[in-house]
């Protein structure tokens, strides 16, 4: 039996989330099941990017992660959109595995992480205790985090320059 992830940020209305919901949990029975027509897609920059058919417009994008020997694969939920620009989402679509937690998380979507550069962290003179303007200085900066720390949790160096630098 596969088990899902969901990592799906947009909400299906009426029909839509019925069929959707109805295609996840067929497929949460089994990925063989001939209606569901659980396909790769050529040209995809990540090659574990599927489609499955929710109905005759609607596809959802998925990503099919390996199981355990002997057990069935897991796949990420990316979300269900019309045909065409579902395939196009998935010809983009990149999934990883975070090193620290173990979890997956989508790495780019609609980009190619090979032209993505990781912003360097800006590096800012630490403040005494008692002149903090929270309004200035950065929150975490003041509790004395840094990138390393939040890169020993997993965080990617481009999210982890945002959010230091966050107020």
């Amino acid at each position: 039996m596969p088990q899902l992830i969901f990592a799906s940020k947009g909400k299906l209305d009426g029909a839509v989330g019925k069929a959707a919901y109805w295609f996840l949990e067929k497929l949460r029975h089994s990925d063989a099941s001939p209606g569901l027509h659980i396909e790769p897609i050529r040209d995809a920059l990540y090659p574990r990017v599927r489609t499955g058919r929710v109905n005759d417009f609607w596809r959802a994008v998925l990503v099919r992660l390996q199981g355990n020997q002997g057990e069935d694969a897991n796949y990420v939920y990316l979300g269900t959109y019309p045909h065409y620009e579902a395939i196009e989402i998935a010809k983009s679509a990149r999934i990883g595995i975070n090193p620290q937690t173990g979890i997956a998380e989508i790495i780019a979507t609609g980009t190619d992480p090979s032209v993505v550069k990781a912003r360097k962290p800006v590096v800012k003179a630490k403040p005494k205790p008692d002149d903090i303007d929270h309004t200035r200085f950065p929150l975490l900066e003041t509790q004395g985090v840094s990138a390393p720390d939040l890169a020993g949790l997993g965080i990617d160096n481009e999210v982890a320059a945002a959010v230091l630098s966050a107020t």
